[in-house]
């Protein structure tokens, strides 16, 4: 009886869909349909869901979120941008560092370097190390070889 009164149930609500006429709609003609009517709650409860509606609603949803995060990112780069803009220049980030001349003058070597075949190149810079090298340890290695003719060793 049960089962009767599920698929009569079902045949009734799927014939009134919308764009069906009153004259299409079923009713029922089964004597016990009306005593039956008790399981309608329970019966209801346990339609099964429908996976494909709630696979697009929860893809609306992550959608939903991701637009909201992307234009929560916005908004705060341009409150940044704002912000940076109402700033004195005293508070940005900005870079101010002053070359010295000899920072001037190892960029304005670039150009020539850039222009030489690496093996040239290779070689100029060995020849300007080894030039550095030698300026810088020419005192010392002076100073030990008067210190070994002293000492006569």
């Amino acid at each position: 009886m049960r089962t009767s009164y599920i698929r009569k149930r079902k045949r009734e609500k799927g014939s009134k869909t919308s764009g069906s006429g009153s004259d299409d709609i079923y009713i029922s003609q089964w004597k016990y349909y009306k005593e039956m009517d008790f399981l309608k709650d329970e019966i209801e409860g346990e339609e099964s869901v429908d996976n494909i509606n709630l696979k697009l609603q929860n893809n609306v949803k992550k959608r939903k979120k991701s637009r909201d995060q992307e234009e929560e990112t916005k908004a705060e780069l341009w409150q940044s941008a704002l912000n940076a803009l109402k700033a004195p220049e005293s508070q940005l980030n900005v870079c101010s560092h002053v070359m010295d001349p000899d920072e001037q003058w190892l960029l304005s070597l670039s150009p020539q370097l850039k222009s030489l075949t690496a093996q040239q190149k290779s070689l100029a810079k060995l020849k300007i190390q080894s030039l550095f090298h030698e300026l810088e340890f020419s005192r010392t290695s002076d100073t030990m070889f008067r210190y070994f003719i002293i000492m006569k060793i």
